[in-house]
């Protein structure tokens, strides 16, 4: 599966009515192809949208814009 197809496929499957944001940033993300370049250099297991998501937050990714979410 394609990585962005992964990252929409969690927006709309898993984070849609549990998280807005984690939804929103996964939309974000499957439309970055820097974002995705860089994602993509990550093991396979270490892909999985939640997994990134929670990492960037715990490295201080704000949750303010995509924007500001994109430079941590």
């Amino acid at each position: 599966m394609q990585l962005a197809q992964r990252f929409r496929d969690f927006a709309l499957r898993e984070a849609r009515g549990n998280s807005p944001l984690y939804q929103q940033r996964a939309l974000d993300i499957a439309e970055d192809p820097a974002v995705l370049a860089v994602i993509a250099e990550l093991p396979t297991g270490k892909q999985q949208p939640n997994l990134v998501l929670a990492a960037a937050r715990a490295h201080g990714a704000s949750a303010d814009s995509y924007p500001d979410f994109r430079h941590h």
